[in-house]
């Protein structure tokens, strides 16, 4: 069960470093959606994805696999948004990934697997 935790701690982690090092497709996708776009805010999102990832993947315990649910359902959210603004998804720094219904599927079983292995231990 915790498989696909582990494969969506793996994501966080690599898109985060992605932002790192490029936060400009990121902050463009965020100021389509209205969000909070300046380059501070990208490093701060790609610093709670990577600190989760290797929170889940150092110490997995029910505080880091509902940090993951809690981040995966809040992509979630940001995805369909974005769909409906045309924006891309920012996940993955220099690429430039339009969402569509099977990323949204995606991060919203990402969130329940988190969810899900939280409540299980």
């Amino acid at each position: 069960m915790l498989v696909p935790v582990y494969v969506a701690a793996i994501a966080l982690v690599v898109t985060g470093l992605a932002k790192f090092r490029d936060p400009v497709p990121t902050a463009l996708a965020l100021n389509l959606v209205k969000f909070p776009s300046r380059r501070p805010w990208v490093w701060g999102l790609a610093a709670v994805e990577v600190v989760v990832g290797v929170g889940f993947l150092v110490h997995p315990s029910p505080v880091t696999t509902g940090a993951l649910g809690i981040l995966y359902l809040s992509f979630t959210v940001f995805l369909c948004l974005a769909m409906r603004a045309g924006a891309s998804c920012g996940c993955i720094g220099g690429s430039d990934h339009p969402p569509g219904r099977l990323h949204v599927a995606l991060d919203l079983a990402a969130a329940v697997a988190g969810f899900a292995a939280a409540l299980a231990r």
